[in-house]
């Protein structure tokens, strides 16, 4: 199991964290509004992911809930790439300790 961390700010072009009327925008929560929009896939599941990310911002998960997670996210036509690149560098970010090791030469 791996932790997800998603509780940061979604930042613009430049770098700089991007703000709405209620301060930075953390894409925790924003996650977690797009998840529960979503109207397929595991519903129970994806509304667990979106409880968790809007309350903590990170999502402890299985390589096969990251992956599911993973392709939900890049399956989303609801986000723009900005949002969507930002979310898919969390994964890229985590180690999977559970992973194969690779051989010697």
């Amino acid at each position: 199991m791996n932790q997800y961390n998603f509780n940061k700010p979604l930042l613009d072009l430049e770098g700089n964290p991007l703000k709405d009327a209620n301060g930075e925008i953390n894409m925790g929560k924003a996650l977690a509004q797009h998840l529960a929009q979503l109207s397929k896939g595991n519903a129970v599941k994806i509304f667990d992911w979106a409880i968790t990310l809007n309350k903590k911002g990170v999502l402890t998960l299985d390589r096969t809930d990251a992956r599911d997670l993973r392709r939900t996210i890049d399956n989303m036509d609801s986000i723009t790439v900005l949002f969507k690149a930002q979310l898919l560098e969390v994964f890229e970010k985590v180690s999977e300790p559970d992973a194969e090791p690779e051989p010697a030469l």
